[in-house]
């Protein structure tokens, strides 16, 4: 069995996490089924996932859709509305990231 290893040039963390994990089921789901979410974390679903450019496109598209749902619910109910603010921010890191990367990069644990 071989094994490659990777030299970490450097590692950026922000003060608090972009999403949870257990609570943004839907930022989630998007990511498994946009990305090669599953097939880059090991048996106990860890590692780091990867979002393109061009996986990003379609990501967008359907978070904008579930932000629009979450605003446009008939009770409108606060954890909604806090819901649909953290997914705009989590948007608007993925936008400024790939702008300049290309790509952004999420370590799950």
């Amino acid at each position: 069995m071989s094994r490659n290893a990777y030299r970490v040039k450097r590692i950026v963390t922000v003060k608090s996490p972009s999403f949870n994990l257990s609570y943004d089921e839907e930022l989630v789901e998007i990511l498994e089924e946009s990305t090669d979410f599953n097939f880059t974390l090991n048996n106990y679903g860890n590692g780091i996932i990867e979002v393109t450019d061009k996986e990003f496109k379609e990501v967008r598209e359907r978070l904008e859709e579930v932000i629009c749902g979450l605003k446009s619910t008939k009770t409108n109910q606060p954890e909604n509305r806090e819901k649909a603010i953290c997914y705009r921010k989590v948007l608007a890191e993925m936008e400024r990231e790939i702008a300049k990367e290309g790509y952004i990069s999420y370590e799950i644990y």
